[in-house]
């Protein structure tokens, strides 16, 4: 193992902590108030912060505890209780190591853990923790990237208006949830928030008051505090990993810092419209209340490639979908052949021009399959037929 130690940090106190010194690529000379992203305009977002606010993944299980308890820090305590059907967990604070049980070493780092990373000088700059995360073979289960606003350039109340006017253009299939809360005597607003994406979704964004929130659970009026944050998992949240890791070198994007390359997942999943002509929503000009807060980024798509479809798996989800309604059609044919051939060679042709069934094909000749003879006997091997060169 060679995760690189990070010099130790001092403690910040208060209860706002500054995270962009943590995302970006360590420098000599840092400016101490780097806090958002640069816009061709010079604009900045002075006084909002994007932060890493949690991190889920899984390390190869050869992983020594003692390795982990060194990198991450000591101090953690073994759980009476598994943890994610993992028999064995240690605990400290907002982070979890378990192991056996399932494969591999799981860690989950909550948002009050990626604090904790940070005040003891683990984490000195996320890129570099989450390049040493892919580094040492790590699969990141789950990321949750947050954009505070302290200033009021995030307006809850305009994108709440736009979910109940139909202005919203947004990849997302489940209804917009719009909540807000009143206190029972006063009628008072004590709450308010947007949930895009459903609970079995791979990525969800959500919008809330946070100064409500915690003046609800008896703190001191923060000041105004608006967050937007993004809820990523499975591949989306590993591909987000790789992203973050590639800012160190621009090497998985065009972005140049963590709160672009944030700012335009969220753009490129959440978009607040005003109605236009065009039937296309994706067409209409975007608010500016909405683009301001981005900083009018760049959209991003984190695209996972589909998984290169095998020939085993091909035949079976032939045999359990279609080889009823095949067995229909041979009755009713009066059991001719002629047609299944013509069927054959319609989807032989469809396949050599799916790539993904193209690499299937290679995967089955690398096994060690021959398929020479058969592209034969359908005239596709050679004399200008389909190929797998």
């Amino acid at each position: 193992m060679s995760i690189p130690r990070s010099a130790s940090g001092q403690s910040n106190g208060g209860e706002r902590i500054d995270s962009s010194a943590f995302l970006t690529a360590p420098k000599p000379s840092p400016p101490p108030t780097n806090r958002g992203v640069q816009t061709p305009e010079g604009d900045t977002l002075k006084k909002s912060g994007a932060i890493v606010d949690w991190l889920s993944f899984t390390l190869p299980s050869d992983v020594p505890h003692e390795f982990l308890e060194e990198w991450l820090q000591p101090g953690f305590v073994p759980c009476e209780k598994g943890f994610f059907g993992y028999t064995k967990s240690w605990r400290r604070g907002g982070i979890v190591i378990a192991r056996e049980g399932n494969p591999g070493v799981h860690v989950s780092i909550t948002g009050q853990g990626c604090r904790e990373l940070e005040r003891l000088g683990v984490v000195d700059s996320w890129l570099v923790f989450c390049a040493d995360v892919l580094k040492e073979g790590g699969s990141v289960t789950r990321f949750d990237g947050a954009i505070d606003d302290y200033e009021g350039r995030l307006e809850l109340e305009i994108v709440m208006e736009a979910a109940k006017s139909g202005t919203l253009c947004s990849r997302y299939r489940a209804p917009v949830a719009v909540q807000e809360n009143h206190d029972i005597e006063t009628g008072e607003v004590v709450g308010r928030s947007l949930t895009f994406g459903s609970k079995a979704s791979d990525s969800k964004v959500r919008m809330y008051d946070k100064r409500l929130e915690r003046m609800a659970h008896g703190e001191p009026d923060p000041g105004p505090w608006n967050r937007c944050e993004v809820q990523l998992r499975r591949g989306r949240a590993h591909k987000m990993v790789e992203y973050v890791a590639g800012l160190l070198n621009r090497a998985s994007s065009r972005c140049e810092t963590y709160g672009e390359l944030l700012s335009g997942v969220i753009y490129g999943l959440i978009d607040v419209k005003h109605r236009g002509a065009e039937l296309q929503r994706y067409k209409w000009a975007t608010v500016e209340m909405w683009g301001s807060f981005l900083c009018w980024v760049e959209k991003q798509r984190l695209t996972i490639p589909p998984p290169i479809k095998s020939v085993d798996k091909a035949y079976k989800w032939l045999n359990r979908t279609a080889s009823g309604a095949l067995g229909l059609c041979f009755m009713a044919r009066e059991c001719q052949t002629e047609w299944v051939e013509e069927l054959v060679l319609t989807g032989v042709d469809r396949a050599m021009k799916n790539p993904l069934y193209v690499a299937a094909l290679r995967l089955y000749e690398a096994e060690g399959k021959k398929l020479g003879d058969a592209l034969g006997r359908l005239g596709l091997a050679g004399g200008g037929g389909a190929t797998l060169v």
